[in-house]
């Protein structure tokens, strides 16, 4: 006598389930989690479409200092490394045509792309007359002027990765409606070596310990300030943000070098442990 194979004891089981309920208890069954689901569904549609009514898509509820960011905007750097290394803050290639510098001057390219030409819809919102202490209609933004970027650090120029003297971009974070308060004079800690201008944010980089300001090299700014004209953010679209271009004209080869960007206004908090106002990565090139 054979034994009864997996599918027919499945078979018996199923009839065995439908026979333990009456068809009307089944009707009950079915009935009351229809209702159930039908109720949670629509409970969701109404939630929803009361909800949307009062989120504005554009102005967060929560803004500066009410808001989880916070009134000081962080910083950030372009390039960055590729996704596989995500969690990586280290810029290292080799110079000279032959090196294996292109993944960054590529990865730069691409994120100049929307600053070298508007996009699709974003002509409408930027600013014809950008007079930097004039009012303007907040739904309008005052493009970034690349032609203060210098041909060493273009990409005809490979932002000069291929002669290890590498262009880095530094910006600041986007903080919904944050207008920087500039430095008419010279803050007391500011970086000797570095250019100030004032009613300007500046932007300086510089060595972590005493042996990297030694080893980092002398370092040019491209502008010199960011003008105040290009605040605030309010979520136009199109935007552009506003940045520095950190030429590092010499760097020591060889040398693991730790460097820290910061930016300087009076309400800029230089928080590293908040990542507010200061950018630390590494660069090493063979």
């Amino acid at each position: 006598m054979t034994s009864a194979t997996p599918k027919m004891k499945f078979k018996e089981s199923l009839k065995v389930f439908a026979k333990s309920r009456s068809p009307s208890s089944w009707i009950r069954l079915f009935t009351f989690y229809g209702v159930l689901w039908l109720s949670t569904i629509a409970f969701w549609i109404v939630y929803m479409t009361v909800f949307q009514q009062f989120i504005d898509e554009r102005i967060p509820t929560l803004t500066l200092s009410d808001s989880p960011i916070g009134a000081s905007p962080g910083l950030s750097i372009r390039p960055r490394p590729p996704y596989s290394r995500i969690d990586s803050s280290l810029i290292k290639f080799r110079s000279s045509l032959a090196g294996d510098w292109q993944y960054w001057a590529e990865a730069m390219n691409e994120y100049l792309k929307p600053y070298q030409e508007l996009e699709s819809g974003a002509g409408q919102h930027a600013q014809g007359d950008c007079n930097a202490y004039g009012d303007r209609d907040p739904s309008k933004f005052c493009p970034f002027e690349l032609r203060v970027i210098p041909n060493e650090c273009s990409e005809s120029q490979n932002f000069s990765y291929h002669l290890g003297k590498p262009c880095i971009l530094v910006k600041l974070n986007r903080i919904y409606g944050w207008k920087p308060e500039p430095y008419t004079i010279r803050p007391k800690d500011y970086p000797v070596h570095a250019p100030f201008r004032d009613n300007q944010v500046q932007i300086t980089c510089d060595g972590q310990s005493f042996v990297d300001k030694e080893n980092i090299g002398p370092i040019d700014y491209y502008p010199q300030g960011i003008e105040t004209k290009y605040f605030p953010f309010t979520n136009q679209p199109g935007y552009q943000s506003p940045f520095v271009m950190a030429h590092f004209k010499n760097p020591r080869p060889g040398v693991l070098i730790f460097v820290e960007c910061k930016a300087w206004a009076k309400n800029i908090e230089i928080n590293p442990s908040r990542s507010q106002g200061v950018v630390k990565f590494e660069l090493l090139i063979d």
